[in-house]
């Protein structure tokens, strides 16, 4: 899958931006799951609902979307790394 260039870019992506670019434009518009586990649990705590009884219950589910989650922390801790290790070049394109 090619990603959408501006009409603009100022010529071939260099080795390896391609990829990364591919990748990011294939990820979900999602928040992290583990983000709204957090905003889901502090809404039930901060309106009181939230027990141990319910946490129990939910184990399976929590494990789950932490695991989740950490899988997205560490795709998203390759990219940036991916996009440190490329080399700069000069360039009078500012991308918007």
């Amino acid at each position: 899958m090619t990603p959408d260039i501006p009409d603009n870019a100022p010529g071939p992506l260099p080795y390896g931006l391609d990829q990364v670019v591919a990748a990011l434009v294939a990820t979900p518009e999602s928040i992290n799951s583990v983000t709204r586990l957090y905003y889901q649990l502090y809404l039930e705590y901060t309106f009181g609902s939230l027990d141990l009884g319910a946490l129990l219950l939910q184990q399976d589910s929590l494990s789950q979307t932490l695991a989740h989650g950490k899988t997205e922390q560490e795709t998203a801790k390759a990219m940036l790394r991916r996009l440190r290790d490329l080399p700069s070049r000069s360039s009078r394109y500012v991308p918007l």
